[in-house]
């Protein structure tokens, strides 16, 4: 498969744990680059395994943390809810 440059890319999924920030702290350049991407109309999702929190949690703290490009965050257990809903109703 062919290298593609990122300035070809439309969008992009960030892991949020020791990705984007470590405990309560993001990553060093980890803010600029989501905020830089955001200027540029880039699409941005965030993920995590964290099975105690919902996307509305990790939402909350990427804002808290200054991340305020954050709109689209999934975690595992709301993707399987979904999965579960459209295949077998509620």
């Amino acid at each position: 498969m062919p290298a593609r440059p990122l300035s070809a890319l439309r969008g992009f999924v960030f892991d949020l744990d020791g990705c984007v920030w470590s405990g309560s702290t993001l990553n060093p350049g980890a803010g600029e680059t989501i905020a830089a991407l955001d200027r540029a109309g880039r699409g941005l999702a965030f993920v995590s395994n964290n099975s105690r929190a919902t996307g509305d949690d990790l939402r909350e703290r990427l804002h808290r943390l200054g991340v305020g490009a954050a709109r689209h965050v999934l975690t595992p257990l709301e993707i399987l809810g979904d999965i579960i809903r459209q295949r077998f109703g509620p």
